[in-house]
């Protein structure tokens, strides 16, 4: 007899869909608005992996990190757009 699945997870991020725009675009504007200055991807790849309030806390000690973060989160709900399938993913 078949097996019915309830459920079916995917991992999306990295996977699925190519966030690095998603989410640089995200630590810019975080970092641009409060900052005033604009850190490379070699920067923000650094700390990647790390809880969001974590990577601010060491790319701007000293700062508000978790005001960093809600704006970080802003950013990316208003720029779903920035996350996309990579070739082959929706098929």
């Amino acid at each position: 007899m078949a097996k019915k699945f309830k459920a079916v997870l995917f991992d999306i991020d990295g996977t699925l869909l190519n966030t690095d725009q998603f989410i640089f675009q995200a630590f810019r504007h975080s970092i641009n608005t409060h900052a005033g200055r604009d850190p490379n991807w070699e920067e923000v790849s650094r700390v990647l992996g790390k809880p969001i309030v974590e990577c601010y806390a060491l790319i701007e000690p000293g700062m508000d990190a978790e005001q960093l973060a809600q704006t970080h989160r802003s950013f990316q709900l208003d720029n779903l757009h920035l996350a996309v399938p990579y070739g082959g993913a929706i098929d």
